[in-house]
């Protein structure tokens, strides 16, 4: 059912048939702390933004009327993380699900958020993981 892994492409893991775990081609995630200025901040946006959309796209996850999308980050270093700051990163992806037209619109009533997960460390990567849980609710 999955592909291999290479940047930008969907690795599908078994999920149930409305659900798609996909795997995000980032390794550090943006912060909310950041203080580079607009357009860098904007040019970090961005770009998650398309990765997102060609992820989506290349995974084929359909039309939904409302969805359950949750994000989630396996650091490779052990330290103390903020999840508030992963908000900084969850915004774009589900940007992603409105330009990829896997939803009509991302109010609340399309999307029900989670709040981005932190998992254990995980030395083995060569950077940190990033994955999106996205679940067909209607």
């Amino acid at each position: 059912m999955g592909t291999a892994w290479e940047p930008g492409v969907a690795r599908l893991v078994h999920e149930p048939p409305d659900a798609w775990l996909l795997q995000l081609p980032f390794e550090t995630p943006l912060s909310l702390n950041d203080r580079q200025g607009y357009w860098a901040t904007a040019k970090g946006r961005r770009a998650w933004l398309e990765a997102s959309v060609a992820v989506l796209e290349a995974a084929g996850v359909p039309h939904c009327h409302r969805v359950r999308a949750t994000l989630f980050y396996t650091p490779k270093q052990d330290r103390r993380r903020d999840p508030d700051n992963l908000v900084a990163s969850y915004k774009p992806v589900v940007d992603a699900l409105v330009v990829a037209g896997v939803l009509d619109d991302d109010t609340q009533e399309y999307v029900d958020r989670v709040w981005p997960v932190i998992r254990p460390k995980d030395k083995a990567l060569v950077g940190g993981r990033f994955h999106l849980r996205v679940e067909r609710l209607a």
